[in-house]
Order: C-alpha cells, then sequence, then structure tokens
C-alpha cells in the first residue's frame, strides 16, 4: 500500500508540469501564474519534509500515513472539482503533505523493509552510530555525540567483495550471504553477520563473486553513503 501510495505521488508531481499548457487556455491565465501551481506544490513539501519527525515522535505511522493518504485524497478531490485557478492552486496545496515526505526518513523496520532501505538504530559516540552489540558505522556527518539515532544505507551503496577491500571505504566487516532475490535487473543478497544487511548487486557481479555459493564476503559501505536523522 506504502508503495503504491509513493507511486501515485510521485506521479502527481510530475504529471501536473505535462497539463499546464492546457491549464494556461482552459483556465485564461499567464505562464507565470499557472506555475504556481508547480510552485506552491514544492513549497508546501519544504515546510511538511522538516515536520516530519516531529509527526513521527507524536503519532503512529499508520496513523501518519492515513492522516496523509486523507489529506492527499481530499486535495486530489478539492482540484479535481476546481471551477477556476485558486481552488486548483488550494487543492495542490493539501495534496503536499503525502507519503512519501513521511517515509523519507522511515523510524521502523516494517517501513523500512518496504521501502527496501536497511535500517538501524544506535547512539552517537565519536563520530560514529553505535549499533546494540558494540559494532560502529562510521557516517560522514553524524549528528551530536550522546544521540539517539536512526542510520539508513540504501542497499545500492553496499559492495561487496570475497576479500578484504582496499581503498577508502570506512565500513568494512564480514559477513555470509544466506540468500538472493532477483528484482528486476538486479539482485538483493541477504548477507548475515556482525550487522545483517542487503546489497544490491548486478547479475554480473553474482557470477563473478559465486555469490550464489553462498559463503563468506567482506562488506564495505562508504561513510557518505550513510544517511542518519535523530530517532
Amino acid at each position: 500500500m506504502l508503495l503504491v501510495a509513493a507511486f501515485v505521488v510521485i506521479l502527481n508531481e510530475t504529471i501536473m508540469n505535462v497539463a499546464l499548457p492546457s491549464l494556461m487556455v482552459e483556465l485564461d491565465v499567464s505562464a507565470n501564474t499557472v506555475q504556481w501551481l508547480s510552485g506552491a506544490f514544492l513549497l508546501t513539501m519544504a515546510v511538511v519534509i522538516p515536520m516530519t519527525g516531529f509527526l513521527l515522535q507524536r503519532f503512529t505511522t499508520r496513523f501518519v500515513f492515513v492522516l496523509a493518504m486523507g489529506l492527499f485524497s481530499v486535495g486530489t478531490l478539492v482540484a479535481g472539482l476546481a471551477p477556476g485557478f485558486l481552488p486548483l492552486l488550494a487543492g495542490r496545496i493539501v495534496q503536499a503533505g503525502t507519503p512519501e515526505e513521511l517515509s523519507s526518513h522511515p523510524r521502523s523496520r516494517y517501513v523500512a523493509d518496504l521501502l527496501g532501505l536497511n535500517l538501524y538504530r544506535g547512539r552517537v559516540d565519536r563520530g560514529a552510530v553505535v549499533l546494540d552489540g558494540g559494532r560502529r558505522l562510521v557516517a560522514a556527518d553524524p549528528l551530536p555525540p550522546g544521540s539517539d539515532v536512526f542510520a539508513v544505507i540504501p542497499p545500492r551503496a553496499v559492495a561487496l567483495h570475497r576479500v578484504l577491500p582496499q581503498g577508502s571505504p570506512r565500513n568494512v566487516w564480514r559477513g555470509e550471504v544466506r540468500d538472493l532475490d532477483v528484482v528486476g535487473a538486479h539482485v538483493r543478497a541477504h548477507v548475515a553477520g556482525e550487522i545483517p544487511i542487503i546489497a544490491e548487486v548486478t547479475p554480473g557481479a553474482v557470477a563473478s563473486l559465486r555469490l550464489d555459493d553462498g559463503g563468506p564476503v567482506f562488506v564495505a559501505v562508504k561513510a557518505m553513503e550513510i544517511e542518519v536523522y535523530e530517532a
């Protein structure tokens, strides 16, 4: 449901640009005026995004999701029935409080799994996020020491190696490939170990590393690829 909602939101953001020339004619407004349909939407998003953490700390994910979908549906109805430019603009503004922004910083394993992200919780200590069990993740821009935080790692940012990698990765640990899932043109490798993680690799990498045989690997993640935000 969350993925469907996010798809509809992204479609809603982009489809308006295609309709602007027709709306100029139908509503008899200038190009500068009609662009407010996109501008107001983006400005409202800029207000909603900083509020996401505040809302998710005080309400359940389900409540926030239902609220967002309700506002989006009301905005869509207002925009669809709008007799003129101002009601249409009002509908677009209401639409902007959407699931895409509310799920941009997941705070539960359930939401992270739906979005296909690796989510961890820990505490900032000396420039790193200390997870349960004492394992550390070094991020490029950690929060102040002592903060309880979430750390998100996209599967595409995870590199797998059969031998200890050389170079710049700040985070390297041992793991073991347990399962492979084909997702479109990529393969998701489920890696168990010190920090369980999902890596997204190409079929060519699966063949060259012989990941279908399972076995031990080294996991590498660059510090700049880890997003950290307050819990």
